[in-house]
């Protein structure tokens, strides 16, 4: 992880890389801890996503944005 790179935590707004979802911004519901590493729930109000992304598959949206 980058010292630059804020951690990902349960309330976060995230936007999943590449196209899925358009772009939308979705709410991280829970943090899962598993023995290959950590994978996000994430929640978002016109969509059912699907579980455990990883921290690669996300980009954390900035709170002024």
């Amino acid at each position: 992880m980058d010292v630059a790179e804020k951690p990902i935590r349960k309330g976060s707004r995230v936007r999943i890389r590449g196209n899925l979802f358009n772009g939308e911004v979705c709410v991280v519901d829970r943090v899962d801890w598993l023995e290959n590493g950590q994978r996000y729930v994430l929640k978002h109000p016109y969509y059912t996503c699907p579980l455990n992304y990883t921290r690669g598959d996300l980009e954390l949206i900035p709170d002024d944005e």
